[in-house]
This record gives structure tokens, C-alpha cells and sequence, in this order.
């Protein structure tokens, strides 16, 4: 019943999110874009669940599961470098 939080944390996400991806892409290029809307999908999903957990009460068990976060995070290491350096197929 509260969707003016995520109103206005979007338009708060809208403001940094413009800087970020302007620098990113001069910088990087399309890469640059990727990994700004993929910065923002991260911190966009760690926010909502801080607000749940703030607002209605809704608990994370987050240290219950970092063991697979962890493995997560180390089985999508390879793939990330090889695209770093091959990212040009064409």
C-alpha cells in the first residue's frame, strides 16, 4: 500500500543513475551501458529489500545463504573474463 516509497526511490535511482551511465558509456562505450543498468538492477534490488524489511517487516535471512551467493558470484567470474577480452566477435 506504499507505492509512493518506490515512486520516489526511483526518481532518487533516476538522478544518479543519469551521471553513471553518462560517464560509463564515454569511458566504455555499450559496455559502459551494460554494466550501468546492471549497477543499477543490484543496488535497485538491495534497496527494495532494505525498504520491505524497514516498512512492512518482511525478514532476510541473507547470511543463511552466502555460501551460495559467494558460489554464484565465483562460477559467473570466468564467463565475465572472457567477455572482458573478447568483446568484439565480429
Amino acid at each position: 500500500g506504499r507505492t509512493d516509497v518506490f515512486a520516489k526511490l526511483y526518481w532518487i535511482e533516476l538522478f544518479f543513475y543519469v551521471f553513471v551511465v553518462i560517464f560509463l558509456i564515454n569511458s566504455f562505450g555499450i559496455v559502459g551501458a551494460a554494466i550501468a543498468w546492471s549497477l543499477r538492477g543490484i543496488v535497485d534490488a538491495f534497496i527494495i529489500s532494505w525498504l520491505a524489511k524497514r516498512i512492512v517487516g518482511v525478514s532476510f535471512s541473507f547470511f543463511k545463504h552466502f555460501g551460495n551467493l559467494i558460489l554464484g558470484v565465483l562460477l559467473l567470474i570466468p564467463p565475465m573474463i572472457f567477455a572482458a577480452a573478447y568483446d568484439n566477435f565480429s
